[in-house]
């Protein structure tokens, strides 16, 4: 048996089939076909004990065997191997080869046949529920299993019987967030050993399901609130609930035959299929829970998430690190040995906290890890025992021999091959297991969240999924954060700005936003809103599939405007230069000053989950919400309320997306299932399903497209019985025509005849409001962007984020040189290869203002002279007195790193009465540093004195031909940057 079918258990996947309503092959013959699996034939370089991958060379030489078998068993046994591929394939998301793939598109063609046979069943099945619906609303009859497991199965998606016995369970499967509801069900399958939470999916909950299940809860559970014992006996069996419905449906008004829980399930796929017309694809989807995962958005608190912005720009290291590093690592301390619950408080871990260690960050990452757990439990309980965390931090032996550098975090390939070479070394399944928690902490730790911890995961179970998004209302927060705190430098909150909104709407990962040059955006004439980025490999490293591809995108004119800011700021650098970062910047320095505030800010405003890779995430959110709307023509007031989110979803942002695509045809010309293969093009995925499980979380937003008509946002009629169920009127009530004229304008102002005949059309929404008005004050932080006026456009900006960044640095520290100097850029006054010389001259990212004994110096200084020349090479000088006094003046005002980027030249003019040597002693002694020369010339007339002529430093190899006129720009500005501040004191 190959090693990687090491836990592979026949009853899992037999389990797998039954919960999908499918059949599977027995667990003898499964077993079979696990125990003769060959080790993998992959070349010994690419092999890996975590590998999802079959080979066609394996698969032959198993059918190679199951050949020589004698007798009728061979039959069981295809069928067995089979069902194991699919069961891979579709389950764990392992690749197969091609023929693999036909296989599984043929048993899709099995399952699409067998909904066919059920097709007639099917119509009478919906024209009974029909009939027992109404009959229920007027009556209110004693809910039973059986018709509210129809219900679920009718109107929020056809589950399996073992799934709908689950919801009819657990009355926590109702949730309600605002005037919301969801149906959140747990997954079934086996939790692997790893994962310490089991997944869990939402669905949309109607209303009147709603209504359904509470009346069902309500009388299956009312006494049980103490009792587990009477709970459980409670509880209805997927057997019980087959048997149940087989005897509800035979007779009148449904005279259905009895079946199997398989064959129920195909039923009422069948219903879906015909009635709603929905994609198989779809239809997959919905029918199964466990091919998607979603998740739980905090509580964020407004006061602790500014707190968290304003420190978003903040350095806890050291920029000298990365200069010459030592691969050889120091000893260290483990402090978080010594912490306990009684010595951490909110307000003390900052304190306690060590600083990050260049040669190893473990020490300070254990202690934040500690501490996480001491201060918010585990993911299930909220508080662990000292014994428990101790178990979970008291793995410091492990790292002993695998220290991590500062340095090796920045990288994405030296990261993973030390987390590798740490797990892999591992042989006791409770270091592995506790490791493996350490990781997925520091996955979700600003400072190593690029480590992909899916790669660890035992290839017999489904990959890790780390679901999460962010808001188009909460990337705006994000990016008005990182463009406005005034702890970042100029530059720094722009490239910030834009790696954050291209990481969004173009659905890049971090690596790619890095990577992205120049030459790899583009910025259509016509539509200026309209870019497509071409993801490829350079110099500086390869997409994660080695594959390039081309991303068509709209961005919302206040963010398109930041990204052809950049792009005109660079319009002079090399096209081959990274779009985010200064020229030659290294991609460690990129990952340090403008990644990690990006989710350093995400984690403020979103919760500490998130990460940067979820603005990937979020950006196939969009993508696929937009592909929807082009499939399926619905307006974005039917699907939606999310702010932002509607004028991407308009009509002319949908055409303006998908034109390199469709071009002039319509979509309805189109396979619809090449919609899905077009995503994955522009996502950069092989499968759909590795978008399904990783990407799209939940299948609550599917539901106003695969159940048109009955969105919550969409208008549809109701009855007056209906209505006073839903508002919780008794079925003889006088009272509707009140609260309606209350809930509804048009309503209220019809004639007392035209309220009796004409229909009540409404939406769902308007009811929740009305019924939950008294929990509509959500509690969750909203930024006050959204108070601007909506726009329905995605042209027109709806907040000036150019103002505003353009804003914040007029309100800089004065005494910035550079600042200064990036207005000239802007102009096209200096070039940006120039501009970026003189940054990395000037100390970099440490670069520092002039300070107020710099400006105090400047004052006391005679004033610089620019010669009115323009053929002079060097035009600005000083003219002053060879003393003491004004050698520290010159010290302490160009003798900063600030000012790296100019080189002193020195003309001592002495009286030929004046002693000479004394004046070159001093001059050498107090003005001078090491490397600079000057000249001495004696005259007969006049006083002594001392020429500084000040030169650009930057004739290095590295530099872009510079013109005369450039240099001289920067004299020019240099000159008026110091008179200024001479004439101000």
């Amino acid at each position: 048996m190959s090693n990687r079918f090491n836990g592979l258990i026949p009853a899992d996947i037999i389990h797998f089939y039954q919960r999908g309503g499918g059949t599977c092959a027995e667990e003898e013959e499964l077993l079979w076909v696990i125990d003769h699996w060959p080790d993998s034939m992959m070349p010994a370089s690419e092999q890996s004990a975590y590998q999802r991958e079959v080979t066609s060379d394996e698969i032959n030489y198993l059918r190679k065997i199951i050949k020589t078998i004698p007798t009728g068993r061979q039959k069981k046994l295809r069928n067995a191997l089979n069902d194991l591929l699919c069961y891979l394939s579709d389950a764990l998301h392992w690749q197969v080869p091609p023929e693999v793939v036909n296989q599984l598109k043929d048993k899709d063609l099995q399952w699409f046949d067998q909904l066919n046979q059920f097709s007639h069943q099917a119509g009478i099945l919906q024209d009974g529920y029909e009939s027992i619906r109404t009959q229920y609303i007027k009556v209110r009859p004693a809910v039973s299993s059986e018709f509210t497991a129809l219900v679920i199965g009718l109107e929020v998606a056809p589950l399996s019987i073992e799934y709908l016995a689950h919801v009819l369970n657990e009355p926590s499967s109702i949730k309600q967030e605002g005037t919301s509801l969801y149906l959140d069900i747990t997954h079934l399958a086996k939790k692997s050993k790893l994962q310490q939470k089991q997944h869990f999916t939402r669905y949309h909950l109607p209303l009147f399901v709603y209504r359904v299940l509470q009346d069902y809860y309500a009388t299956t559970f009312a006494n049980d609130k103490h009792s587990t014992l009477d709970h459980k006996n409670k509880k209805v069996t997927a057997s019980q609930l087959v048997r149940k419905l087989n005897l509800y449906t035979p007779v009148t008004p449904f005279s259905l035959p009895e079946l199997n829980a398989q064959k129920w399930h195909l039923r009422l796929q069948s219903v879906w299929l015909y009635r709603d017309n929905i994609v198989p694809s779809f239809l997959k989807d919905i029918r199964d829970p466990e091919r998607h995962v979603a998740f739980n958005k905090p509580i964020i608190k407004t006061k602790e998430k500014h707190l968290a912005l304003t420190a978003i720009y903040q350095k806890d290291w050291n920029e000298n690190w990365f200069e010459g590093l030592s691969s050889k690592a120091k000893v260290n301390r483990w402090p978080h040995k010594t912490l306990r619950k009684t010595s951490l408080n909110s307000s003390q871990k900052a304190a306690l906290a060590p600083e990050w260690n260049p040669h190893n960050i473990l020490p300070a990452m254990l202690f934040h890890y500690k501490a996480d757990l001491i201060k918010y439990g585990g993911v299930i309980k909220e508080t662990l025992s000292d014994d428990t965390i101790n178990a979970y931090t008291n793995i410091e032996q492990v790292f002993e021999d695998n220290p991590l550098p500062y340095e090796k975090t920045l990288d994405s390939d030296a990261l993973h091959l030390w987390a590798h070479t740490v797990y892999d070394s591992l042989s006791n399944e409770g270091h592995q297991k506790y490791v493996h928690y350490l990781f997925r902490f520091m996955s979700h730790h600003p400072l190593t969240e690029n480590l992909d911890i899916s790669e660890f995961d035992p290839p017999t179970s489904p990959p890790s999924v780390d679901p999460n998004y962010l808001t188009l209302a909460e990337l705006d927060e994000v990016i008005n954060a990182l463009l406005t705190q005034d702890t970042g430098e100029m530059m720094q909150r722009l490239f910030c700005a834009v790696a954050c909104i291209i990481g969004y709407f173009a659905m890049l990962r971090r690596g790619e936003v890095l990577r992205l040059r120049i030459q790899d955006i583009f910025c259509y004439s016509t539509d200026k809103q309209q870019f497509h980025f071409d993801i490829r490999e350079t110099t500086e490293g390869s997409t994660k599939n080695k594959s390039a591809r081309m991303v068509h995108v709209v961005i919302p004119e206040e963010y398109a405007c930041l990204v052809r800011m950049v792009i005109d700021i660079k319009q002079s650098a090399s096209v081959n230069e990274p779009l985010i970062g200064f020229a030659d910047e290294k991609m460690h320095s990129r990952q340090l000053h403008y990644l990690l505030p990006i989710t350093r800010a995400i984690k403020a405003v979103a919760g500490e989950d998130v990460r940067f890779h979820h603005l990937r995430h979020s950006g196939i959110y969009l993508f696929m919400q937009q592909a929807l709307h082009l499939a399926y023509e619905i307006s974005p007031n039917e699907t939606t309320d999310e702010s932002y989110l509607p004028r991407l979803l308009s009509p002319s942002a949908i055409a303006k997306r998908f034109h390199y695509w469709v071009k002039t045809k319509h979509f309805s010309q189109y396979n619809d299932n090449l919609l899905l293969s077009e995503i994955c093009q522009q996502i950069g995925h092989k499968y759909y399903s590795t978008t399904r499980w990783s990407y799209l979380h939940g299948i609550d937003w599917l539901y106003p497209f695969y159940r048109y008509g009955f969105g919550e946002r969409q208008q549809r009629e109701f009855n007056h019985n209906e209505l006073k169920y839903l508002l919780r009127l008794s079925p003889t009530s006088n009272d509707l025509s009140r609260q309606l004229s209350l809930i509804n304008t048009d309503y209220r102002d019809k004639m007392p005849s035209q309220k009796q005949q004409d229909a009540i059309l409404l939406t769902e929404v308007t009811l929740k409001n009305w019924l939950f008005k008294a929990s509509q004050k959500s509690t969750l932080s909203i930024p006050a962007v959204q108070d601007l006026p909506p726009t329905d456009s995605y042209d027109i900006a709806r907040n000036d984020l150019a103002s505003i960044w353009l804003s914040s640095c007029a309100s800089c520290p004065s005494g910035h040189f550079l600042n200064d100097l990036l207005k000239q850029v802007r102009l096209g006054e200096l070039n940006w290869k120039m501009f970026s010389l003189i940054w990395q001259r000037s100390g970099k990212h440490t670069y520092q203002p002039l300070t107020k004994k710099q400006k105090t110096a400047l004052s006391l200084l005679p004033a610089f002279v620019l010669d009115s020349n323009n053929q002079a090479e060097f035009p600005l000088h000083i003219i002053l007195a060879c003393n003491s006094k004004n050698a520290q003046l010159i010290t302490r005002v160009f003798r900063t790193h600030q000012w790296h980027w100019l080189s002193l030249d020195f003309e001592l003019v002495c009286n030929r009465k004046t002693n000479i040597q004394r004046q070159e002693t001093l001059l050498k002694e107090q003005f001078m540093i090491k490397g600079e020369t000057y000249r001495s010339i004696t005259q007969s007339t006049g006083n002594s004195h001392l020429i500084i002529t000040f030169k650009l430093k930057l004739n290095t190899k590295n530099k872009a031909k510079s013109q005369p006129s450039l240099d001289r720009g920067i004299y020019q500005h240099l000159h008026q940057f110091l008179t200024n501040f001479q004439s101000l004191q």
